[in-house]
């Protein structure tokens, strides 16, 4: 009978993951950014500069509490905290605020000195914020909660944020609220929070559906130009840039040919080719009567000298900015060359074959680089390193001048000087279309926006700067004043968001993390606010289909600028390997969005494997690794 006993008690059992403490946990807290009765589970609210917020903390589980404790963590550039108000579940309630550091935070501990609670589940009491005079967006973090109880400490980990985002009205991101975003506007009229179609941006006045208060609100900001934070409307507008070899200028302007400014205006002879550096916020041009290929800031700031010996009449240039060089063509001296992009480290690439090479484009991710020659008449192609040479057109061109790329879409597109035509085909040189061949006199350089669906391109015989669609129809003049042999063109016409830099700290098995990423706008033109997500993945590549587990606001982004976010999470209490990142929102006009998301990092969660067991004889449990 002993034995059997004893056979029964020794039954080993095997915990292979120990469990969650929080899976344990009756306790709860959250948020409710809507101040109407009950917690309406508002996570996202519309405010302004220098606008006091107030945020619903309401707690689940407090049955006979003495005592609740809650963390928050926010942006102290964003917001500054005001206060916290108890409300009725604690009698009696005194508040005790503790502020912290890195990250910003605040421990509000709301005590009773009378009775406990009587409710389980109540609203604790409301948070107070109130936003800066810069403010752009960001998000309220609520990371941890404790309760007292009957002499004891129950805590949780949370992870329970509200969004803070400035209103626009200028949905589409365009600079101006106009008729397209009246179209956006009616799409989610009438949607309710939870209902699937709901967005915040459009729920103006934060009240939890998108109705007619929320209309008169748009309907009254209808037809204003939108300032962004940082530089104004103007640099959330869509440009282009010339070179005008005549008046000695480099010059831009709205992509409709308004607004146009005098960027360089000194130093200049017969200034050519141009083009633009996203990320560095430069722009890049030749000058075939100095010899020089220089740069300045997008505004004209800060001229540098690049290259400055070994040319002859340089004219096309394009930019691999990802690779840091510049590529240019000469036809003084018939060659194709390259630098880095601060001008060192001079190359030849392409030597002979050439007689007048003129227009260059490249594509990097397909390793080549294509441009035209005006003697030789042709289109032709080689390895960025300049071997591999390929003709691709060589009929029916009399003087090619510029040439530009529409890689997604295999396509390039360019000018005849002689011919007075503009022409398109496949990368491969197949498939020759005419697309303009009416209207022209000498056009000159081409540049394409895609995502709009036009080509844009200078005229030197009228002295124009002119647009149609892709296909070749509805050509518009856009500028046709001031000019005097425009030449080069090039368009800073998207933002274009990345998620990097993704990192965890503080990472046990068993506790929190903080996941944090930086968002940046390596695009020309500035981004409008948007939203940063969170999710948890199975493997190291995070896409918007993997497991959301938090938010962050992003405010707007002029070019090249970057915003840190973070957010505190709890290590998955299950054994094992778990990848974590973050994808941004795509905004209005971003061309590529295979960018939006970050790399997956690593955390380990749970602790080492155990095994259980009692033995009869020696009366005791123990335990041991697996």
């Amino acid at each position: 009978m002993r034995k059997l006993i004893l056979s029964n008690l020794s039954t080993i059992a095997l915990l292979l993951y120990p469990l969650a403490l929080s899976s344990q946990n009756s306790f709860s807290l959250s948020l409710d950014a809507n101040s109407s009765d009950g917690d309406q589970a508002f996570r996202s609210l519309n405010v302004s500069a220098n606008q006091d917020v107030e945020i619903q903390l309401f707690g689940r589980g407090m049955q006979s509490a003495r005592g609740i404790s809650a963390r928050f963590e926010y942006d102290a550039s964003q917001v500054t905290y005001e206060g916290f108000d108890p409300e009725g579940a604690l009698p009696s309630a005194q508040v005790f605020a503790e502020h912290g550091t890195d990250p910003t935070s605040v421990l509000i501990s709301v005590v009773s000195l009378g009775s406990t609670t009587t409710a389980n589940n109540g609203l604790v009491g409301t948070i107070r914020f109130r936003t800066a005079s810069a403010f752009s967006g960001t998000t309220i973090h609520l990371v941890y909660g404790e309760l007292g109880q009957d002499g004891q400490v129950e805590s949780v980990t949370l992870n329970v944020s509200v969004a803070l985002q400035s209103p626009s009205w200028d949905f589409d991101g365009n600079g101006r609220v106009g008729f397209f975003d009246f179209v956006l506007f009616g799409n989610r009229f009438g949607s309710v929070s939870g209902d699937g179609t709901y967005e915040a941006k459009y729920d103006l006045d934060s009240n939890g559906s998108v109705g007619f208060s929320d209309f008169v609100i748009f309907a009254h900001n209808f037809g204003r130009r939108v300032s962004l934070p940082g530089g104004g409307s103007n640099d959330s507008t869509p440009k282009m840039y010339w070179a005008d070899g005549g008046t000695d200028k480099i010059q831009r302007a709205d992509l409709d040919g308004s607004n146009v400014v005098d960027l360089v205006t000194t130093g200049l002879f017969t200034p050519d080719g141009i083009a633009l550096d996203a990320h560095g916020g430069k722009m890049y041009w030749t000058d075939s009567r100095t010899q020089k290929i220089q740069r300045a800031a997008l505004d004209g700031s800060n001229v540098e000298d690049l290259v400055t010996t070994g040319l002859s009449d340089p004219s096309g240039i394009a930019l691999d900015v990802s690779g840091g060089r510049m590529y240019w063509t000469d036809w003084g001296t018939d060659k194709i060359q390259r630098a880095d992009l601060n001008g060192s480290n001079v190359e030849d690439l392409v030597t002979t074959g050439l007689a007048s090479p003129k227009g260059i484009a490249l594509d990097v991710s397909g390793g080549k680089m294509y441009w035209t020659d005006g003697s030789t008449d042709k289109i032709q192609r080689a390895d960025l390193d300049g071997s591999n040479v390929e003709d691709l057109v060589t009929t029916g061109l009399d003087l090619p001048d510029g040439i530009a790329l529409d890689v997604s879409g295999g396509k390039m597109y360019w000018t005849d000087w002689s011919t007075n035509k503009i022409q398109r085909a496949d990368l491969d040189g197949s498939n020759v279309e005419d697309l303009v061949t009416t209207g022209l006199d000498n056009p000159s350089g081409i540049a394409l926006d895609v995502s709009r669906d036009k080509m844009y391109w200078t005229a030197v015989g009228p002295d124009k700067i002119q647009r149609a669609d892709l296909d070749g129809s509805n050509v518009e003049d856009l500028v046709t004043t001031g000019l005097d042999y425009p030449s080069g063109i090039a368009l800073a016409v998207s933002p274009d968001l990345i998620v990097e830099s993704p990192s965890v700290s503080d990472s046990s098995p068993g506790y929190y993390f903080t996941l944090r990423a930086t968002v940046r706008n390596q695009g020309i033109v500035s981004s409008v606010p948007t939203v940063l997500r969170y999710y948890l993945s199975a493997d190291s590549t995070i896409s918007t289909s993997d497991t959301e587990v938090g938010m962050d606001a992003v405010g707007s982004l002029l070019s090249s600028n970057s915003s840190d976010a973070s957010i505190r999470l709890t290590v998955p209490s299950i054994h094992g390997t778990y990848y974590y990142g973050a994808c941004v929102e795509s905004v209005t006009g971003e061309r590529t969005t295979d960018n939006n998301c970050s790399p997956g990092v690593e955390v380990l969660g749970g602790g080492t494997a155990k095994m259980y067991w009692t033995d009869g004889g020696t009366d005791k449990i123990q335990r041991a690794d697996l």
